[in-house]
């Protein structure tokens, strides 16, 4: 497989550099040492560019690309025709043409394809990573978040292994760019894909791209193309936003956001004397490498011969910021536990938590330990918006069910009381019966004209209850006894 040298810029600019500094040094060097060199003398150090290219060559270079966009926009198409061949698997292929009714899962597990390319003597691992299923569910509030969190947890992992005893085997799987592919029918960006780039863009090189371009007419392709833009401008996205050399950003962000045709076969053109690479349809064939008719030509240049190393050398950077940062954020953490006695084995009067310059590499390692990768992961959950939204939910529910549980308590209490009164007002009108009736034959006795004959039993009396025995609890009495 042959492509153009990534690090022939890089060789190029390293000569110019040197040209110019030599330059440079004769135009001010001081009269007293203009004689003391030979002129025409050659040192050797103009070999250094040699060198340095020998060098890269010898270690080679990876590089990472994650490629984000819903199910059927033509991720996969893209890569096996950025290298012409069929690098990785099509499972549209399934459905086209082996199984019509073939049925596969759509999840959205990350899932990486590797490949190791050589060319010119120079090796590159070059990786694909593919997010099936994206945005293919009902609920696509947080459908970023799996990707954000790939990207992130990449950093950490390299983080951590640097800090290995055993760096031999390093493996570098951080994200050095993302094609964000973006649905042709959608005529913009949608809420969905506003979010996304909003969060993907913070953490890598992202570069936007319009999928199956060839389904649009070119007036239709300018309007989205316009409409994508200033939507971008409108929501402060970010594109490319490490690198830091004006001239190659702005070189990129020109022909922002990108649009191509995608094609894994060949189609005659020229009366049959010729093949290309696109796709035919009745009013004529789409070329793929056609710059008239997408920027797939332009696209393929900015991510493997112009612009690969800066897409490399710009995240490094970003990785040493994250890895100051996660440092520090390990450091406070570290003293808060060793303040809270949380892990009284590791209590170590001598280490100072604020100054870690003070500690030395090896106090460091032990400061480091105390907030190890385990301690990271639970902070990073922690930290996860879908899990600060779902403790948000479950204590609004909580808050709904204990203020439902209240007011059934309270209702119950209510028609407690209100049945409390009732059977108090029937004992009271029980009573006023009786009382009545004891008045009445009170009365017929004292207008009875029959003496009263006494007997050896005496006259059987009503014993009526006092008001106060026959009462329910008042109101009070209940509320303590509840």
């Amino acid at each position: 497989m042959t492509n153009v040298s990534p690090y022939s810029k890089e060789l190029h600019q390293a000569i110019q550099s040197y040209e110019e500094l030599k330059t440079s040094q004769s135009k001010n060097a001081a009269p007293q040492n203009k004689d003391s060199f030979t002129e025409g003398f050659k040192v050797g150090i103009g070999g250094l560019p040699l060198q340095k290219e020998k060098t890269i060559a010898k270690q080679g270079a990876s590089f990472n690309l994650l490629l984000v966009g819903q199910s059927g926009l033509g991720k996969t198409t893209f890569v096996n025709t950025l290298f012409g061949t069929s690098l990785l698997p099509n499972i549209w292929h399934n459905v086209e043409e082996v199984k019509p009714n073939v049925k596969f899962d759509k999840t959205t597990r990350i899932t990486a394809h590797k490949v190791h390319l050589t060319e010119n003597g120079f090796d590159l691992d070059f990786t694909v990573v593919d997010t099936p299923g994206f945005c293919d569910f009902i609920d696509n509030q947080f459908a970023y978040l799996p990707i954000t969190e790939y990207i992130d947890e990449q950093l950490r992992l390299y983080m951590f292994q640097e800090e290995q005893p055993d760096r031999k085997k390093l493996v570098d799987n951080r994200v050095h760019a993302c094609l964000y592919f973006i649905n042709p029918t959608s005529k913009g960006l949608s809420p969905v894909d506003v979010e996304a780039l909003k969060n993907i863009s913070n953490r890598v090189n992202l570069i936007p791209v319009i999928a199956k371009s060839d389904t649009l007419t070119a007036n239709e392709l300018n309007e989205v193309k316009v409409l994508v833009k200033q939507i971008i401008d409108g929501q402060n996205i970010k594109i490319c936003e490490f690198i830091e050399d004006q001239d190659v950003k702005d070189n990129i962000l020109k022909d922002i956001p990108y649009a191509l045709i995608g094609s894994e076969s060949q189609v005659l053109k020229g009366n049959g004397n010729y093949s290309v690479r696109g796709r035919k349809y009745s009013w004529g064939i789409a070329e793929v490498e056609n710059p008239q008719h997408c920027d797939f030509i332009k696209l393929r240049d900015v991510l493997m011969s112009n612009n690969m190393i800066d897409l490399i050398s710009t995240t490094e950077k970003y990785y040493e910021s994250c890895r100051v940062k996660l440092i520090t954020t390990r450091f406070k953490k570290a003293k808060e536990q060793d303040d809270q006695n949380l892990s009284p084995e590791y209590a170590d009067s001598n280490l100072d938590f604020d100054d870690p310059d003070k500690n030395g590499v090896d106090n460091v390692l032990k400061v480091l330990s105390k907030f190890n990768k385990p301690r990271v992961d639970d902070l990073v959950i922690e930290w996860s918006p879908l899990f600060i939204q779902k403790q948000f939910v479950q204590k609004k529910r909580l808050h709904e069910v204990v203020a439902f549980e209240e007011k059934k308590f309270k209702d119950w209490k209510r028609a407690l009381f209100s049945k409390q009164t009732s059977f108090n007002d029937e004992i009271e009108q029980l009573h006023d019966q009786i009382k009545s009736i004891q008045a009445t034959i009170s009365k017929l006795k004292s207008h009875s004209h029959t003496p009263p004959q006494h007997s050896d039993e005496s006259d059987e009396k009503i014993d009526v209850p006092s008001l106060e025995e026959d009462h329910l609890p008042i109101h009070e009495e209940i509320e303590s006894a509840c």
